[in-house]
């Protein structure tokens, strides 16, 4: 099974916005996503599936999650081909996480 990396960024602009600013500042291209009622924005290559939406969480202990508006995911499936998912997330994680921080503009949580 596949597992994500989470990052999430207190920023309370509209998600329109804030797609925009993810896709320059990584270089990518966000495709709107619908799911019913909900919705989200996604990249994906042949290593990983990277996503931008809102989140439902509630505090938990230390994990102020209420503080941040979005959240960030990143999954490596298995493609079968015996590189390891967990490298590709994580590199990935890293490069989104690093390039926010650098920006000095986001609240993050990873």
């Amino acid at each position: 099974m596949a597992r994500s990396m989470d990052i999430f960024v207190g920023l309370e602009v509209p998600i329109k916005i804030f797609v925009k600013e993810i896709e320059t500042v990584l270089g990518i291209k966000l495709q709107r996503i619908s799911d019913g009622d909900e919705f989200y924005y996604e990249f994906q290559n042949a290593r990983i599936i990277f996503t931008v939406g809102t989140h439902n969480f509630v505090n938990d202990r230390d994990m102020n999650f209420e503080d941040y508006h979005y959240h960030l995911s990143v999954l490596a499936p298995n493609i079968g081909d015996g590189t390891d998912p967990k490298k590709w997330r994580e590199e990935f994680a890293r490069k989104v996480f690093q390039k926010l921080k650098a920006s000095q503009r986001y609240p993050l949580m990873l």
